[in-house]
């Protein structure tokens, strides 16, 4: 909140326009709103109870939130909606922020027992250094 009260404090004294300070407040707000979102998954981890969903409908429901059409099927699964949910809508907005425009496909498959979830972009990808941190929570 500091950041965000900096900008409006920065165009009150006339360092910065009232247009820049605006898209500046709007992205520290928008980067703390992430930041909740993702203290509030991890303080549900562990007491996350499994229901049975439907992964397919999730995906198209998220995809469809940011313009995205998604081709998916529907195999069972069980696990915590909102948390997919949550995980889903930051692939999905990294996609459209880094894919250079290029379109986001969202692609629900299995191989053998295992289920994958893809979203695929046509953007330069990340850094390797990038890559290899990108597991941890808050990255």
């Amino acid at each position: 909140m500091a950041a965000a009260l900096a900008q409006v404090e920065a165009a009150e004294a006339g360092y910065l326009s009232q247009g820049e300070a605006l898209q500046a407040t709007k992205e520290e707000l928008l980067r703390m709103k992430r930041l909740v979102e993702a203290l509030l998954v991890l303080a549900r981890e562990g007491r996350v109870t499994p229901v049975p969903l439907d992964l397919a409908a999730l995906a198209r429901e998220e995809a469809r939130a940011f313009g995205v059409l998604p081709g998916a099927r529907n195999p069972p699964l069980r696990g915590d909606p909102l948390l997919l949910a949550q995980a889903l809508r930051n692939l999905l907005r990294n996609a459209l922020l880094h894919g250079e425009g290029k379109g986001v496909e969202v692609r629900l498959a299995t191989q053998g027992d295992t289920l994958l979830l893809e979203v695929k972009d046509e953007g330069p990808g990340m850094p390797e250094e990038a890559l290899k941190a990108a597991g941890r929570p808050f990255f």
